[in-house]
């Protein structure tokens, strides 16, 4: 339904609602018209730009309760609404509300393989979006508002946090971010402990700890995010993986907190089928050293930890025929190897201290 460029503001009002009407009358729910009708807005509201109020009245129309989320099959009419509401934010209309309703939106209800697909096509790294996060991040904001960008960050991690990328945020905005991620966890974890927020906090300190950049602007008091890490077993999210073999990282926890430097050598233990040879060969004198200051009883637990985390993969192990070769089977009995091997050495070393 184009309209002329010399349509009067009233013909326009009464074109977008007999769109509307019929739009909304196609669907069973006010939730799914509405997100149809915002789609169909989308689409005209670069060249017209006077849809923008029926684009966010459409928009809170499909995600304005949670209870009734409408599945998002391709997240870019959202994105570029997202930039529209950060724009107007710039220029000092409010936009609190349908800025939480974008984050909620793509944290709830869109599909994680074509989300994380389309941020590609976005530049999440401009100062625009980086205002975006820390105003939804500041303490104070909604709740929801906060736990959502909690969920999303993780997404963000080759944009956002690369640490080789060539555009970075001011020290300052960086700190502040960083300070209002940490306290938006730890108030959700209070909130609403799921697997699922944990792990989404988790890959985000993994992100920060592998740049050089972000990782001095974490709170030490908020590196307990990383007794969370177990939840991933042998899923190992991309940040998780650099961290393992990022000998810098317990070089940083050594120096911040000495507690979360002896829990990352036991991490690496427990991923051993995740390392290079390299921090293999460097893992055994770090046990070492941290066996040397830590708590009397450490190696113990060390290796019982192992003996679980061996057993659980034997039991997975069992549930495939010996002779299977489904990747999931191959990929358990070469963990399982790698994992004894591991134990082995970790035995050796608790003998000889």
């Amino acid at each position: 339904m184009a309209l002329a460029p010399d349509s009067s503001p009233l013909d326009r009002e009464r074109a977008v609602e007999v769109l509307s009407l019929t739009t909304l009358l196609k669907y069973d729910r006010v939730c799914d018209g509405s997100y149809a009708l915002f789609r169909s807005i989308m689409k005209r509201l670069h060249s017209e730009r006077w849809l923008w109020h029926p684009a966010q009245l459409s928009f809170i129309g499909a995600f304005g309760w949670d209870g009734s989320l409408p599945p998002i099959g391709d997240p870019k009419e959202i994105l570029d609404f997202l930039e529209n509401c950060l724009v107007a934010q710039e220029s000092g209309v409010v936009q609190d509300y349908p800025i939480e309703r974008v984050f909620c939106a793509l944290a709830f209800s869109a599909d994680e393989e074509v989300w994380r697909r389309s941020l590609q096509m976005v530049d999440f790294s401009q100062p625009r979006f980086v205002n975006g996060f820390c105003h939804a991040l500041r303490r104070g904001a909604p709740y929801l508002l906060r736990r959502s960008m909690v969920f999303i960050l993780p997404y963000l991690d080759g944009q956002l946090f690369n640490p080789d990328s060539k555009v970075l945020p001011s020290p300052k905005q960086a700190k502040t971010l960083v300070a209002d991620w940490s306290s938006a966890v730890m108030v959700s974890l209070k909130q609403k402990p799921t697997d699922r927020l944990k792990k989404s906090a988790v890959t985000t300190l993994f992100s920060l700890m592998d740049s050089p950049f972000w990782r001095e602007h974490i709170p030490a008091e908020r590196l307990t995010i990383l007794e969370h890490a177990s939840l991933f077993g042998d899923e190992v999210p991309d940040p998780f993986r650099r961290c393992l073999q990022n000998p810098d990282v317990l070089t940083y926890l050594k120096e911040t907190d000495r507690g979360m430097s002896i829990l990352w050598v036991l991490i690496q233990w427990a991923n051993y089928f995740h390392l290079s040879e390299d921090i293999k060969a460097g893992l055994e004198t770090a046990t070492v050293g941290a066996w040397a200051w830590g708590r009397r009883g450490e190696p113990a637990a060390f290796v019982s930890i192992m003996d679980t985390e061996i057993s659980r993969l034997e039991r997975e192990v069992q549930t495939y025929d010996p002779w299977s070769f489904e990747e999931r089977a191959v990929t358990l009995r070469t963990r399982l190897e790698d994992l004894q091997v591991a134990r082995g050495k970790l035995a050796k070393i608790k003998k000889s201290v």
